[in-house]
């Protein structure tokens, strides 16, 4: 019986030895063993980040000490602002103002459908009207040749039925020099039919895009071989 109570009393007393002393002490320890791993990362953080920080200032401080760049130089002119490729149209030029690139196999340019010593390039600035766009020319040579591969865009369909009535068709339409557009390279003119022409070319190729207005017209563009300046 006494010893039945005695080790009640030590099991209290153990209970309270754990309640009170051991697991505060247990915790206690936690606590400084966490401490001490979040002091050391904080510590590792501001230690490693020092020299990254006088690293960085290094760098800044030299790229201050080099010497500044020059500027860039200023684009290329635009030469082609200075260019009238309608010199030499006009009186016995005998030149051309359509698209074309040096030692270019193709002059791409309009002519006016006359025939004569003036008219010898294919074209003439005192002629109002164009019979089609050509893709060879001669320039300044004063006589005629080539305009070969001539496109002439109409508004309405050709009513021919026989080659001596496609032959005999008058294709001219009339155009405004206020409307005409050319400079190195490019060739523009709005017709007053109807149709604005753009003519480029390349070494090998010459390329045409025509609008026609109103968009609903009817579109009908003509390849012609038949019109010669001699």
């Amino acid at each position: 019986m006494w010893h039945t109570r005695k080790q009640k009393r030590q099991r209290r007393l153990s209970a309270r030895l754990l309640k009170f002393f051991l697991l505060p002490l247990f915790a206690t320890i936690l606590f400084a063993l966490l401490n001490t791993s979040y002091s050391a990362q904080v510590w590792n953080r501001v230690h490693n980040s020092v020299p990254e920080a006088q690293e960085q200032q290094r760098k800044d401080e030299e790229e201050l000490q080099k010497p500044a760049l020059p500027p860039p130089p200023p684009p290329p002119p635009h030469f082609n602002k200075y260019v009238n490729t309608f010199i030499g149209t006009g009186g016995q030029g005998h030149t051309y103002p359509g698209a074309t690139v040096p030692f270019g196999m193709v002059q791409l340019s309009p002519d006016n459908g006359n025939e004569g010593w003036a008219y010898s390039s294919g074209y003439h600035y005192n002629a109002s009207t164009i019979i089609g766009f050509s893709h060879t020319h001669l320039s300044g040579t004063g006589i005629g040749d080539l305009l070969d591969i001539s496109v002439q865009p109409t508004l309405s369909p050709i009513n021919s039925t026989s080659l001596k009535e496609f032959w005999d068709l008058d294709l001219r339409q009339s155009f405004n020099h206020s409307n005409e557009v050319a400079e190195p390279g490019y060739y523009s003119v709005f017709m007053d039919h109807g149709v604005q022409v753009e003519l480029t070319a390349t070494e090998r190729t010459g390329m045409h895009r025509y609008t026609f207005y109103p968009p609903s017209a009817t579109k009908k563009p003509i390849c012609s071989y038949r019109f010669r300046s001699f």
